[in-house]
């Protein structure tokens, strides 16, 4: 007999209890790999490690996949760097494989490319895309970042951590395929800090309007920000249940070493 089922999302919810688990005993708790990020650097730091100057305008590209989305970014890019030439790209590929494919796509279509490994804090990128050929690193190179789009998501992958970007006090663009991260996107459409694009060309309107309208920019971010921090508590309440209902103890009982931090 299941005592208790914790999910994800509703729609788990309501398979498990299509497959005969009890209603009462199935909770909608989250995603534990999505739960709060934690900032742990910032804006100044990242910029001076990449070499980008602080008032230039930054945009995050977090793992686009090959090959529809990369060539939709790469044509959202084109289109903002013809409207607005001094702006930097930091490009995150998803897999180390992706990195001279992505470098080729990017000077064939005449954009300067900095790899990441190269760079020297003392000495200006002077390029427009910053392409990030170490790895484990996104999370935090988005806080350089004035506005990111989050990848597999313009593309039927389910998406990635939209969380991740939003922690820095900026907006987050996305696709309209996010069934990975439903939990964020809807905080995040919800709160304003979050965007749906469903092509290049929405991308590139997107990012055009919060490179020139800075106070939207500002308050998009805002909103991201305060979502992010209040959102993903997914550990904290399957911590709950699992005292409250398995081990039959009071949360608040529970010794402070030992609750979800």
């Amino acid at each position: 007999r299941i005592a208790l089922v914790a999910v994800q999302t509703s729609v788990d919810a309501e398979r498990f209890v299509a497959f005969g688990a009890e209603k009462n005993r199935v909770h909608v708790t989250g995603n534990i790999k999505f739960d709060k990020p934690t900032v742990t650097t910032d804006r100044v730091t990242q910029r001076q490690r990449l070499g980008i100057p602080e008032e230039a305008l930054v945009i995050a590209a977090g793992c686009p996949r090959p090959d529809a989305e990369e060539k939709a970014v790469l044509d959202a890019l084109k289109q903002t760097f013809e409207r607005h030439p001094e702006t930097v790209c930091i490009w995150a590929p998803r897999h180390p494989e992706r990195v001279t494919p992505v470098q080729r796509m990017l000077t064939d279509a005449g954009l300067s490319v900095a790899l990441l490994s190269g760079l020297n804090k003392e000495t200006p990128t002077g390029a427009a895309v910053v392409l990030v050929d170490t790895f484990g690193e996104l999370s935090v190179l988005y806080a350089a970042a004035d506005m990111a789009f989050v990848g597999a998501t313009l593309v039927p992958l389910g998406g990635h951590n939209l969380f991740e970007p939003a922690v820095y006090n900026i907006p987050v663009l996305f696709g309209p395929h996010t069934e990975n991260v439903r939990e964020a996107t809807d905080a995040l459409l919800q709160s304003g800090g979050g965007r749906v694009v469903h092509n290049g060309s929405e991308l590139a309107d997107a990012w055009t309007a919060l490179i020139e309208h800075p106070r939207m920019r500002r308050q998009m971010g805002q909103a991201a920000g305060e979502t992010a921090r209040s959102s993903g508590k997914a550990l904290e309440k399957t911590m709950t249940l699992l005292n409250e209902r398995i081990f039959h103890v009071d949360s608040q009982d529970v010794p402070p070493s030992v609750r979800p931090q």
